[in-house]
């Protein structure tokens, strides 16, 4: 082999992540496929490394390493995608049990991997533990309608994932701020199959007409606080669509690509200012969907699936190399 082509040790990587349609496993999957030197496997004895990208999946991998059935010197690789301290009570049942058993899994990993700084901060204010970050993989979606001047859809905002998570504050600022700018809710798509009792219900859809959707809207409604990463914003932004965030999104300042001036105040009163100031000056609305379509590629080449996959790599092979 010429010096041009420096040998790749070869991993063979068993993933594993919860399957639904908001999972981002099988693009994990897909991601790791392309990668030269990379063999995926559903058998724990054929793994170099077990990847496990949720909670849920940390059980399955430490019985398989308890009872023998990890081949020798395997590692484990946990990520994390937030620690819910919203919905933390008042201090002891969470304090005392769940989150010290979260613990106690975590540190029984060969490594911690989470998907934003904020996720990576939130391991080491509660609980003392590093970790590197890998973010989490976009859809494969495309700009190009949009660019192209078509409009699939007749809708001007979509909502888009679990709307009826409190955290998403859908119901407490998204819904009001669209009604106080004056949206009907026929011009309003919800997609996510958690339909918040407003606007036009699609239920779950498939990939294809998320990015179509993406490329008809003029804006996505996203006031959501706790977020591990919040990936339809950034999809929206591939698209051309303008998300609508506020400033105290747990993730907006670690994310580049969205100007500080995209931070409501988080009120239906400050969401809909920003609305109606976008609306009213069309110069204005068009100038943010150009920034958008500029921000396309950086966010592709930062989010897209093979880029999450060569962080999630360089992991393996630094526990492998001890």
């Amino acid at each position: 082999m010429g010096s041009d082509s420096p040998f790749i040790t070869p991993i063979t990587v068993f993933a594993l992540g919860g399957i639904s349609p908001l999972s981002q496993i099988n693009r994990i999957k897909e991601g790791l496929a392309v990668l030269e030197g990379i063999t995926l496997t559903d058998h724990f004895g054929n793994a170099d490394v077990v990847y496990c990208n949720d909670m849920g999946t940390y059980e399955e991998a430490l019985e398989a390493k308890e009872d023998g059935r990890l081949k020798d010197g395997a590692k484990l690789v946990f990520n994390v995608l937030d620690i819910p301290e919203a919905l933390f009570p008042p201090l002891g049942d969470f304090t005392h049990d769940k989150l010290i058993n979260l613990r106690d899994s975590l540190v029984r990993a060969d490594a911690i991997t989470t998907i934003s700084p904020f996720v990576k901060g939130q391991l080491q204010r509660l609980m003392a533990l590093q970790s590197t970050i890998i973010y989490q993989p976009i859809k494969d979606i495309s700009p190009e309608k949009r660019i192209n001047g078509e409009r699939p859809y007749p809708f001007k905002v979509l909502l888009a994932g679990r709307t009826r998570d409190k955290n998403k504050r859908q119901d407490s600022i998204g819904i009001p701020a669209l009604i106080m700018s004056g949206f009907n809710e026929d011009e309003v798509a919800v997609v996510g199959g958690e339909y918040p009792g407003w606007g036009t219900d699609l239920g779950i859809v498939s990939d294809s007409v998320l990015n179509d959707l993406y490329n008809s809207v003029d804006f996505l409604m996203h006031p959501s606080a706790l977020e591990g990463l919040g990936i339809p914003p950034l999809e929206a932004m591939v698209c051309g669509a303008i998300p609508i965030l506020c400033y105290d999104q747990s993730t907006f300042a670690d994310i580049s690509h969205y100007p500080l001036y995209w931070g409501c105040y988080p009120s239906p009163t400050s969401v809909a200012y920003r609305l109606r100031a976008l609306i009213d000056n069309p110069g204005i609305l068009i100038a943010e969907k150009e920034y958008c379509l500029q921000q396309s590629q950086p966010i592709m080449d930062q989010f897209g699936k093979v880029a999450v996959a060569e962080r999630i790599v360089k992991v393996c092979r630094k526990v492998l190399e001890g």
